[in-house]
């Protein structure tokens, strides 16, 4: 087995950082745009409100090892190359975003433009960024409109044997993606209560070494906002998904599937002068992987139950708002009989854990 060292080769970025630049760009013209816009007066440019965030905390698993993977790495299996130290370690994120208000055809039109940097203290091989835009348009009747685009250059996920390797060529490369996340919705408020409906599309686009492991992810998402009492919201919802790979035919495994998923939101406001806010959340996903494949042993008759939970406390302090929270996950497995699921994609639990402040000027 090779060392364990943190790396990333230059040519795994090939390509991400162009495609980042102009977002890039035009998050740090909007920003610097704020002081000058202030300076004169004018409220075309200058934002509505803007915030951001810095948390710290600690992550479990790092990679969302199986526990196939967590027994590879504490014997050093020479099947697997890792090129970290820890599979747990502690991680920090950073976010700012502003929104505006612009003239429409119906009263405004609202535009929101954020920045997200994640790093962990002893890998950062794993460091990302995301950058987000949403718009949200008001329409006649209570109705609305929201637009959300968001952009990863670069996610790594491990380290992963080249099956295409030519003799003298390293026989791991470092498997990463970069992804793009859509979202459409329409809603409707009717009195207190809030539903949409909206259509979300994602693709993760492998690196060169891996690209038959490319997916595009297509899905509907059903949701409803309504009070419980003068202190109590609360928010379920439903999501179906068809998740695709380029199943080119050497791949020897059909990753495609379809998802039915369930959500349970639910926050509590304790009141008081300053007041605290209490949120839970949780979500299950039935998956299905298709492929009716009956040697593709770790797929054919799969069924993954994949669960979330989450729970967040904060208290209002006006202009910012300290806060800690926690989140849970993992992927439970069915197959039939004799057949294993014992890769990356098997069985495993994370956890994220973290505290930081908020802030919001208006």
């Amino acid at each position: 087995m090779g060392p364990r060292i943190v790396w990333m080769p230059q040519h795994a970025r090939e390509g991400t950082w162009l495609l980042a630049k102009p977002v890039c760009l035009l998050l740090s013209m909007a920003f610097a745009l704020l002081p000058s816009s202030a300076a004169r007066g004018d409220s075309s440019l200058r934002p509505v409100s803007m915030g951001g965030s810095v948390a710290v905390g600690y992550h479990d698993n790092i990679l969302g090892s199986s526990t196939a993977e967590e027994a590879a790495f504490g014997t050093d299996d020479p099947d697997y190359l890792f090129v970290v130290e820890h599979l747990e370690d502690a991680r920090a994120e950073a976010e700012i975003w502003g929104q505006w208000e612009i003239a429409s055809f119906y009263k405004k039109l609202r535009f929101e433009l954020g920045y997200r940097r994640s790093e962990w203290m002893r890998t950062a091989i794993l460091g990302q960024d995301r950058f987000e835009i949403r718009m949200r348009q008001k329409l006649p009747d209570e109705w609305q409109i929201d637009l959300r685009a968001r952009y990863s250059p670069q996610i790594y996920l491990r380290h992963r044997r080249d099956k295409d390797a030519p003799p003298g060529a390293p026989a791991f490369r470092p498997e990463s993606f970069e992804e793009q996340d859509y979202r459409a919705a329409i809603g409707r408020t009717i009195g207190q209560i809030r539903g949409s409906v909206a259509y979300l599309h994602a693709r993760e686009d492998r690196n060169r070494w891996f690209n038959e492991r490319d997916e595009t992810i297509d899905g509907t998402e059903l949701s409803i906002l309504f009070p419980l009492g003068e202190r109590i919201e609360v928010e379920p919802e439903y999501l179906f998904a068809s998740g695709r790979s380029r199943n080119e035919p050497d791949l020897g495994s059909d990753r495609s599937y379809r998802d039915h998923g369930a959500a349970l939101a639910v926050s509590f406001d304790l009141g008081g002068t300053r007041p605290w806010e209490i949120a839970g959340s949780g979500r299950l996903k039935w998956r299905e992987y298709t492929t009716g494949d009956p040697l593709d042993e770790s797929r054919y008759h799969r069924n993954d139950r994949i669960y979330g939970f989450g729970l967040r406390a904060s208290i209002d302090m006006g202009v910012i708002r300290p806060f800690a929270a926690a989140e849970w996950g993992g992927r439970i497995v069915r197959l039939p009989a004799g057949a294993s699921a014992a890769d990356e994609e098997g069985e495993y639990e994370s956890s994220w854990i973290r505290s930081g402040v908020e802030w919001e000027i208006r």
